[in-house]
């Protein structure tokens, strides 16, 4: 199993939002934590394969196919998002060709600033 502390930034902002909106719903089990980590690991992959898709050349031979796996991915993603309960619009891709809710929650969390003395 995937421990939460061995997430990537990216999967870590994922499971750290899935978390709270779980939690806002009062639907949150401290037994979720060890499989909402592979999901958040997932959310992250997706994203990853995505932006490297995205970098390749078109006329690279692999592309198409790599395109066609990267939708499954996605659809995999999504669907497995939806049994977490987490609530998604229909799939919109970003200016990069990301789902942007996937994107969304893996994106950067914000920093948190140290008090003054």
């Amino acid at each position: 199993m995937l421990d939460p502390a061995q997430l990537s930034p990216e999967a870590c902002a994922c499971y750290t939002r899935i978390q709270k909106r779980l939690r806002e719903q009062n639907a949150w089990r401290d037994e979720y934590a060890l499989g909402l980590a592979p999901l958040a690991a997932q959310c992250a992959a997706y994203l990853r394969d995505a932006r490297a898709l995205a970098a390749m050349k078109d006329t690279d031979k692999h592309k198409r196919l790599l395109e066609t796996e990267l939708k499954r991915t996605h659809r995999r993603t999504r669907q497995a998002l939806k049994q977490w309960f987490v609530a998604l619009p229909p799939p919109e891709m970003n200016a990069q060709g990301e789902d942007a809710e996937i994107a969304k929650l893996c994106a950067p969390l914000p920093k948190l600033v140290a008090p003054l003395d």
